[in-house]
This record gives structure tokens, sequence and C-alpha cells, in this order.
């Protein structure tokens, strides 16, 4: 077998790592940009930084390698989503996996209809939090997931993704459970807005605040809000989607106050700052950062656009969305608070979809 991770940042590191450690007889080959940065080994730490493992034997490519047999994307949204129409086009006529970590951002909207030979998987979230300790030579495998959930979209056979990344893994009986998983689409924007809202996008703070171990209640106040109207749409989709389940479910809490406090103690989630870069007299927002790039147009805003296919209002939603595309002039949403429809992002509008009726046919022409 053949596996190539297109990416080779915190994710991308990491499962390099573990994919050589587990399958010593197979290729990995990690595709970057920065290929000269990269060793042919790559050793892998624990939150306490002891060494783990070395993990040796990897190849590095800075172009697309057409014959594998199993793709992991670890890329950002925005760029991912180019790159995969770019390579769906490449790859060799035989039955490939495309696999996402994770798998939100409207990813099976780019599925061709012609390509019977891809099959799109897309984990809920990501089975590793990690960090790059240094680029292309060492990484931090800070937790792993004892069980990781994910869904398929395509035809052909299917992959034993749990064997793979040796992680128990369930299979979702839609894609669309992942889609509309409340992890960074939500978690991420709402702490960004509850953070930086009542400021200028310019306004220069004093120090990089942590972003996980001193979340708020404010944060935690508008998490929850979004979450419900996440809800919401969940209920009015005539699909079995109960594996969504709601951040205060998943997160073991039950108001504002005991959720802000699950977050802060989350052990793998310490000294994770924000997403802030340093300039005179202090630091500013850094608004080319992943959780702006990524979280809001492909995220959030793919959650909106699904909820008025559904018709459903999501003010919450809306004031989050609303302050990005200000701060950042995007158009995501109009005066009347509904999705403004681009083939810039991974819409389901694109693929004709705008109506519950539609949305549910499409899901179950791929129903697991």
């Amino acid at each position: 077998m053949k596996y190539v991770i297109v990416g080779g940042g915190n994710i991308g590191s990491v499962l390099a790592g573990e994919l050589r450690r587990l399958h010593a007889k197979d290729e990995i080959v990690i595709v970057s940009s920065n290929v000269d940065k990269w060793s042919d080994r790559i050793d892998i730490y624990d939150h306490f930084d002891n060494l783990q493992y070395t993990a040796r034997g990897i190849k590095v490519s800075d172009s697309f390698v057409n014959d594998a047999d199993v793709y992991f994307y670890t890329l950002p949204k925005q760029i991912l989503s180019r790159e995969v129409k770019k390579h769906i086009a490449l790859v060799q006529n035989k039955l490939v996996y495309f696999v996402f970590l994770p798998g939100t951002g409207g990813l099976e909207f780019l599925l061709p209809k012609d390509k019977k030979n891809i099959v799109f998987v897309g984990l809920q979230r990501v089975p590793y939090i990690a960090r790059v300790k240094e680029y292309g030579h060492s990484a931090y495998l800070l937790s792993k997931k004892d069980s990781i959930y994910y869904a398929v979209i395509g035809q052909g056979a299917s992959i034993d993704i749990g064997k793979l990344l040796e992680i128990k893994a369930i299979k979702l009986k839609t894609f669309l459970e992942v889609t509309l998983t409340p992890s960074n689409p939500i978690l991420h924007t709402t702490r960004l807005y509850s953070m930086f809202s009542d400021h200028s996008p310019k306004h220069v703070y004093d120090r990089n605040i942590l972003f996980y171990e001193e979340w708020t209640d404010k944060a935690s106040e508008w998490l929850i809000k979004c979450d419900k109207e996440l809800q919401k749409i969940l209920a009015s989709i005539s699909i079995d989607l109960s594996s969504v389940k709601p951040l205060l479910v998943h997160y073991e809490s039950f108001d504002e106050q005991s959720l802000t406090k699950k977050i802060r103690s989350i052990e793998a989630f310490k000294g994770i700052g924000s997403p802030m870069r340093e300039v005179e007299g202090g630091f500013v927002i850094d608004l080319q950062s992943r959780y702006f790039q990524e979280d809001f147009s492909y995220g959030l805003f793919i959650i909106k656009a699904i909820a008025d296919v559904v018709n459903v209002a999501t003010p919450n939603i809306d004031t989050v969305l609303r302050w990005y595309q200000n701060i950042v002039n995007a158009k995501l949403i109009d005066e009347q608070n509904h999705a403004i429809i681009s083939s810039e992002y991974n819409l389901p509008q694109n693929v004709g979809i705008d109506n519950e009726q539609k949305l549910v046919d499409f899901y179950n022409k791929y129903k697991n």
C-alpha cells in the first residue's frame, strides 16, 4: 500500500510518524512545498517532551503523487478545496481514497458525479491533538482519541479507517453527520467573536491571550447559543443525525460556567495561544491565521448555507458571521441574513441543493 499525506503541519507530521510506526512495510510520502526542510525521519514526543519513537523511511515530494492508494489531507480548507479539485483529475484510474482530517467544510460537494473511482472519507474530528516541535523533523503527539467517527461518500469498497490508524472507528450513516459537527466551525468562531468583537481588528493587546486556558463565560455563552441553532438545523432534516451531539454533552457540561471550567481544564489544550501576531507595543489579531481563514468561510458559513436550505433562522450565527465579514471585507451573508451563494466556497447550493428534500436525496444516495 502507498499512503500520501498532503500537508506537513501539526496533524500531518504526527500522522506521518503514526503511519510509519503502524505500517512498516508500506510506503509513506509527505507532499509539502517545503521539502528542503523535511528529513526522511520524524521524532514524535509526548506532552512532557519525552521522545516516544522515531519514524524512519518517510519520503517527501514537492508535487502531487498520483499512484497512491490512500490520500490524507490535513491542509487548511481554503487551500484544500483548490488542491482537491486538481488532484481529482490527476489520480490514476483505480479505486483511491481521499481521507480528510477533519471532513468538515462541505467537502462532499466537491466529489464529481462522473468519478466512480474516488471515495471521500471524512472524520468528524481530528484523531490527534498535535503540534510541530521542529518543522520536518519532530512533532508532539499531545493526545490521541480513544475513538473516532467517520463517514464515507462515493462508491466502491469500504476502507477500514480504524485498522489504518489503530483507533476504534465508528462509521456514521451519512456524511452530513461530519459536515454539521459542532467542532472548530463553532468552537473557534464563537471564541474569537467573544474575545475580539469589542475592539477594532487593529487594536493592540498587551499580550497573546491563551485560547483555551483563559476561556471565558462569554465565550461559553456564544458557543452554547450557536450550538443550539445548529441543533435546530439538525432537527429540521429528515435524516437520523443523532451522532452529532450538542457541545454541552460532548464536553460533559450543563451550563456556561461548567463549560468554561471544562474547556480550561483540558490538559492537551494548555499553552495554546490565540491567533495573534506580535507588533510594536504588543499583539494584534492575525486575520491570516487558519482560525480566521478556515473556520468562518469554510466552517460556520457552510452551516449557515445548510440552515438556509432547510429554512432555519440563525440570528446568533448571523451575528458572528457578520462581525467576521465586516473585519475582513468579505461577502457571506446579505441584509436579509441569507448566505450569499458563491462558487468560492463549498456550498450545497452550488450543486443544486436548494431545499430540504434535495438535501436528503443527496445524502441518502450515499447512505452508509
